[in-house]
């Protein structure tokens, strides 16, 4: 890395090695007073050269803590395949820049399980956003497995997110992904993350009751078809009688409960 870094304002910094959360604390935590913008380019996503241009082009122009991209989906040699699933109003806008605001997010991610946003290398922060990624809790639960969702969500509270009208980078499938792997604790926690965000959402009433039903069942349906026989999820299977009453404030209160069990491989130290 050292000689490759040569002639380039490039500084390396080891990280903790306790897992991607870890490591984007680390970085963001790197920050100093005379930064203005952060960008977190994960390994396997891919830029085009008028990325950080377009962005910063987009934040002078917005008071939003972050900005948007639309990105390609590609296949592992980087060539794009297909577009991301973006709401409607999205996808047919004509405009350069699509102001959103948080409510408008909550309603298309959470009910549909659609994190249309994209991921931290589709996105630039301004530096206030930083103490987004150090505290991830959303109305006090915490949002790991969808770590970035939520930080998009929080993000947009005050000034909303920017959308840039323009495909500016790809996301690159590839068999090593944790999406790819179904039986992993990372792709566990994700999937019953998308019940604790919905849960944070409606106690906020930024979904309605009936969103956070659907989302609910949407998740049964996944945990039953990849994890069926784990004690963890068999716990929260066991409340879908539940949502099916319609007894909503009492799954919050159990499922809750039995989140932190969802989130043990991740390093203690960070919560």
């Amino acid at each position: 890395m050292q000689r490759l870094a040569q002639g380039l304002n490039i500084e390396t910094s080891e990280g903790p090695k306790k897992g991607q959360y870890a490591n984007f604390r680390h970085l963001v935590s790197k920050l100093t007073d005379d930064d203005t913008h952060f960008h977190l380019l994960c390994d396997d996503d891919i830029i085009y050269p008028d990325f950080y241009k377009r962005h910063l082009q987009a934040h002078t122009s917005s008071a939003a803590l972050a900005t948007f991209s639309r990105r390609w989906i590609a296949v592992e040699s980087g060539q794009p395949e297909s577009a991301a699933n973006y709401p409607a109003a999205i996808a047919d806008s004509a405009n350069k820049f699509v102001l959103v605001n948080d409510d408008y997010l909550f309603k298309t991610t959470l009910p549909v399980m659609n994190n249309w946003l994209g991921e931290f290398s589709n996105t630039v922060f301004k530096k206030d956003a930083r103490d987004l990624f150090l505290d991830p809790r959303l109305n006090g639960v915490c949002h790991y497995g969808l770590y970035d969702l939520g930080i998009y969500l929080r993000s947009a509270r005050s000034h909303g997110c920017l959308l840039i009208n323009e495909h500016l980078g790809a996301f690159r499938r590839n068999p090593s992904q944790h999406s790819s792997q179904t039986q992993s604790p990372t792709f566990r926690c994700s999937v019953v993350a998308w019940v604790a965000l919905s849960i944070a959402a409606s106690q906020q009433d930024k979904i309605s009751e009936a969103d956070l039903v659907t989302t609910a069942k949407r998740v049964f349906s996944i945990l039953k078809k990849y994890f069926a026989q784990d004690p963890k999820v068999q716990r929260v299977l066991a409340l879908e009688v539940l949502i099916d009453q319609r007894r909503t404030e009492a799954f919050a209160s159990q499922f809750l409960d039995i989140l932190p069990a969802f989130q043990d491989h991740i390093d203690p130290a960070l919560f």
